[in-house]
């Protein structure tokens, strides 16, 4: 446990929100920011967008339902397809690789609070009660 005065659950919040803030000055942040702010503004990447949800929707709902194997393989090569046009899509492409970075820096964030709380990091773990 750590030592030193007891802190108010407020305290703890004001940091989160300073902690929030500065996320925002991120470049991962700004990245991801402009990124969606032009994708959103192509109407062919909403599109591929779109039209990636509503695969992604009908691959779960044939999951659910008990589709045979051959046809859940043949909707995940056709995810496999979609997955990378909207890639190779420029406004679609850019935005994924932003939103990737920005989630593996919240990521990073999180495992530093966790192994913080717990004494435990993810990169030296040996069964602690943080990682049991």
């Amino acid at each position: 446990m750590a030592s030193g005065r007891r802190i108010d659950r407020m305290d703890v919040i004001e940091k989160a929100r300073e902690l929030a803030n500065e996320i925002l000055k991120t470049e991962e942040y700004l990245s991801m920011s402009a990124a969606e702010e032009i994708m959103n503004h192509d109407e062919e990447g909403v599109g591929l967008m779109q039209d990636m949800e509503l695969l992604q929707q009908e691959y779960v709902k044939s999951a659910r339902e008990g589709a045979n194997e051959v046809e859940l393989l043949e909707l995940e090569e056709y995810l496999k397809e979609k997955h990378a046009e909207l890639l190779s899509y420029p406004a679609t492409g850019n935005y994924i690789r932003a939103k990737a970075a920005f989630d593996s820096m919240i990521k990073d964030i999180n495992n530093e609070i966790t192994a913080g709380i717990t004494g435990c990091s993810a990169d030296d773990c040996e069964g602690c009660s943080g990682c049991s």
